[in-house]
């Protein structure tokens, strides 16, 4: 049976959405200084300055940026794998029929996630990978060495243009897009994943945002409940959808889906308020980890 697993491998990210689940680490500049911002943006750390010279040692032709001396201070504080212990995991991989999603945070604002990533294509084969990752990053890379070594790209697209109160940072969804119709056109598969919230249940927002998906070629839209975990218990404390809202949701993304391209699939959490489920939806254990 191959077994699907779900990889967190860095909880940096260079986006500070309000409900994230994982409640990602974010980093930015700020007087010179780089500060990672976590534990809800409750906690300020000022990086050491000594990460740069880390970070030259073990790639002396890279150019970091302010995520890779991140990732690197966060690693000798020991909260985040080293490279050498992450390599270990694929290692004891091996010999198992899987496939990774590489996830995050962001796991490509990190060089040396790259580098990870293609050793795991090396493992178990490019059609095995596929990474979660955003536009933001994605523009450090040449686009051809990332399709070479991935068979799907899953990102978010939970806002169209067209709304106003705007959930997300302004060009998140934007640019995601634009990288995900870079990777149609290469014959990568797509999957946007849209976690449902106020600013997107809306009918019109909804044949909005599946309009532009499917225009875009995108394979698959998996929709996801927003959960209290994270960042996610005091957004969601000022919101109001109801399991109602939820089930028209739904019904409004099918009832796109049976005249488009785009498929629509269901988080396990949300299976149970389709009216064609029958049995357990969840495949934790089972299929995924």
């Amino acid at each position: 049976m191959k077994l699907d697993i779900i990889w967190n491998i860095t909880l940096i990210c260079p986006w500070n959405c309000e409900f994230c689940c994982t409640d990602a680490a974010h980093v930015k500049t700020y007087n010179d200084k780089i500060i990672i911002s976590d534990q809800s943006f409750n906690r300020e750390t000022v990086i050491n300055s000594e990460t740069a010279l880390i970070f030259k040692n073990r790639y002396p032709n890279i150019k970091p940026s302010k995520f890779d001396l991140a990732l690197i201070d966060r690693q000798e504080k020991g909260i985040e794998p080293s490279f050498k212990e992450k390599i270990s995991i694929l290692e004891n991989l091996k010999g198992n029929d899987v496939t990774i999603d590489f996830a995050g945070g962001d796991p490509l604002a990190c060089y040396e996630n790259y580098l990870l990533i293609k050793e795991a294509a090396r493992y178990f084969g490019k059609n095995n990978i596929s990474i979660t990752s955003t536009g933001h990053s994605l523009s450090r890379y040449n686009i051809f060495d990332i399709a070479s070594i991935i068979g799907e790209f899953e990102f978010t697209y939970d806002e169209s243009t067209v709304v106003n109160d705007s959930t997300r940072p302004k060009g998140y969804n934007n640019s995601n897009i634009q990288y995900a119709k870079k990777f149609s056109s290469l014959g990568i598969r797509t999957k946007a994943q849209i976690p449902i919230h106020e600013n997107n249940i809306r009918p019109e927002e909804i044949s909005e945002i599946y309009s532009i998906l499917n225009n875009a070629r995108i394979d698959e839209i998996l929709l996801m409940r927003t959960f209290p975990v994270g960042r996610g218990d005091k957004f969601l404390k000022k919101t109001s959808i109801t399991k109602g809202n939820i089930i028209e949701c739904i019904k409004t993304f099918r009832h796109h889906e049976a005249t488009g391209n785009t498929s629509v699939r269901l988080q396990c959490a949300l299976k149970k308020l389709d009216e064609n489920t029958k049995t357990n939806p969840c495949d934790m254990v089972s299929k995924s980890f």
